[in-house]
C-alpha cells in the first residue's frame, strides 16, 4: 500500500499572507479606498481566522461601503483565489513525492471555495485528494477529516501531515510520530 503524505493548504502549500495581501491591494484600489486600508484589511482579516463576514462588517461600516455584507463575502469568495500564485519549485517537489511512492493529499480547513486555489495554484495536478472541511463536515482536527482523505486516496491513516498550525494538524494518536 502507498504511503500517504497530508498537507495543510493555507501557509503551508500555498503563502496566504502574500495571497490576501494580493487581493486586499486590489480591492481596495477598485474601490478608491484610502492608502491606509490594505494594512486595515490585512489587519482585520486575522490571517484568515476571523470569519469573513465579520471582517466585511468592519469594513463596510469603516468606509461606508453600500454593498451589502453578504454581496461582499460572495465577490471575495470569487475574486480572492485568484490571487494565488503557482509556485513550480513546490510542484515539482510534489512530483517528486509522487514518484518516490507516496499518495499526496490536502487536508484544509475552510469553505468549498479553497478548491479554486488548489486549480489556480495548479496543485490540482500534482494532488491525489483534497479534502475540504465544509464540504466533508468534520474540520482538523477532527478524526474524521483525515480518515476521507486516507480513504479516498486509497491509504491506510499512517502517514505524515504537515501543516503551519500543530493543534490543527495533531491526530498523534492516528498518523504517530511523523507529525510535524
Amino acid at each position: 500500500m502507498s504511503r500517504l503524505a497530508l498537507f495543510d493548504l493555507d501557509n503551508t502549500l500555498l503563502d496566504r499572507s502574500a495571497a490576501f495581501l494580493r487581493w486586499a491591494t486590489g480591492f481596495a484600489a477598485r474601490r478608491c479606498l484610502p492608502a491606509d486600508s490594505v494594512e486595515r484589511l490585512v489587519g482585520w482579516d486575522e490571517d484568515g481566522y476571523r470569519p469573513r463576514a465579520d471582517l466585511f462588517r468592519s469594513l463596510r461600516s469603516e468606509y461606508s461601503l453600500s454593498d451589502s455584507v453578504e454581496e461582499l463575502v460572495v465577490r471575495y469568495r470569487a475574486d480572492y483565489p485568484v490571487s494565488y500564485q503557482r509556485d513550480d519549485a513546490l510542484l515539482t517537489a510534489l512530483w517528486d513525492l509522487r514518484d518516490a511512492g507516496w499518495k499526496v493529499g490536502i487536508v484544509t480547513n475552510g469553505p468549498p471555495s479553497q478548491r479554486a486555489k488548489v486549480e489556480v495554484s495548479g496543485l490540482a495536478e500534482v494532488v491525489d485528494v483534497c479534502c475540504v472541511s465544509e464540504e466533508l463536515g468534520a474540520a482538523k482536527p477532527e478524526t474524521a477529516i483525515f480518515e476521507a482523505a486516507a480513504r479516498l486516496a486509497g491509504c491506510e491513516l499512517r502517514g505524515w501531515m504537515t501543516g503551519d498550525n500543530p493543534v490543527l494538524c495533531a491526530t498523534a494518536s492516528l498518523l504517530g510520530p511523523r507529525l510535524t
